[in-house]
């Protein structure tokens, strides 16, 4: 097991947006930390999320366009919902 810089950053994009909504002060330090992290990574996040490790190893397995989708910011309205084993739009 290793960390996932991948997944710190996804949790990160979300707890910065509920930082700049004002937030920031029910967070603990963790969520806190990782808001942080996402914030000085913006100017290069794309760059980042394609070079970590995880990126790397879905890539050699053929899911390039996976690693792709999951490196945009904001492109999503909906919220995925886990559901008898698949993800639905949460209504």
């Amino acid at each position: 097991m290793r960390p996932a810089l991948e997944d710190h950053l996804g949790a990160g994009a979300i707890l910065s947006a509920l930082s700049a909504l004002g937030y920031r002060s029910a967070m603990s330090p963790e969520a806190s930390s990782a808001a942080d992290l996402v914030d000085f990574v913006r100017p290069c996040l794309h760059r980042a999320m394609r070079d970590c490790v995880g990126a790397r190893e879905l890539e050699a397995m053929g899911f390039g366009s996976d690693v792709e989708v999951a490196r945009l910011l904001d492109a999503s309205r909906v919220v995925p919902l886990l559901t008898e084993g698949a993800f639905w739009a949460a209504s």
